[in-house]
């Protein structure tokens, strides 16, 4: 299964929500349910399938430069691809054309 860990960029400054502000489409157990840069733990999906996400609540509505993972310390498992989309009440969501496929830090810059 995938792990990762998952941020956004605003003008440059990183935005790291809280896992209070994270909701995900499954984890295999409480350990893999944390997708903080930087943190010792990593989200891990219950299933390596198309389809599964991690939702970052930012608080209220920001412009957002970019999006930052993070594969595992000392490891090679990690993000390799992933779609973005945006949504301003978390029920109607658009697509932000970005994909990845790299492992390790990887900084993500939106087009337009």
């Amino acid at each position: 299964a995938t792990a990762s860990s998952a941020s956004t960029q605003m003008n440059g400054v990183l935005c790291n929500p809280g896992e209070n502000m994270r909701k995900y489409s499954s984890y295999t157990s409480l350990e893999t349910a944390n997708s903080c840069l930087d943190s010792s733990l990593v989200w891990e999906a219950a299933t390596n399938r198309i389809g599964e996400w991690v939702q970052l609540d930012l608080g209220r509505q920001r412009v957002i430069r970019g999006v930052v993972t993070q594969g595992v310390h000392d490891s090679d498992d990690g993000v390799t691809q992933f779609a973005v989309h945006h949504s301003d009440d978390g029920r109607h969501w658009r697509v932000v054309p970005a994909q990845v496929g790299h492992k390790g830090p990887v900084c993500v810059p939106f087009r337009g």
